[in-house]
């Protein structure tokens, strides 16, 4: 049954998450959900622009990757939700980045 769940994180998360947004839905909200909402704003926004982005919104959404393709450190800096390689905090984040987690050991908080 453990497998079960790593398999079904992906679809369950994209199908559920969404119907959170609405304040009349019931239902706990992740601690983190506004960041996420954020998160995936963004990764829309560079979605348009940038064809990496792009790809990988187009491999995850119909779950031929996971959703952690999404927080490899190219999708997470061509987002603009996370550090730069110069460690300063893009977009507001600062500790908060999905990568990073207020880890200093980040690769993308290295310089």
């Amino acid at each position: 049954m453990a497998e079960v769940a790593s398999v079904l994180e992906t679809p369950w998360g994209m199908s559920t998450g969404p119907d959170l947004a609405f304040p009349s839905t019931r239902g706990s909200r992740p601690e983190n959900f506004e960041k996420v909402q954020q998160f995936q704003a963004a990764l829309f926004r560079a979605a348009v622009v940038d064809p990496v982005v792009h790809r990988a919104l187009t491999e995850v959404a119909p779950l031929l990757q996971s959703q952690s393709l999404l927080r490899e450190p190219d999708i997470m800096l061509a987002s603009g939700e996370c550090r730069g390689w110069d460690g300063q905090a893009a977009a507001g984040w600062g500790s908060d980045c999905f990568q990073c987690q207020g880890n200093s050991s980040c690769s993308l908080a290295a310089g």
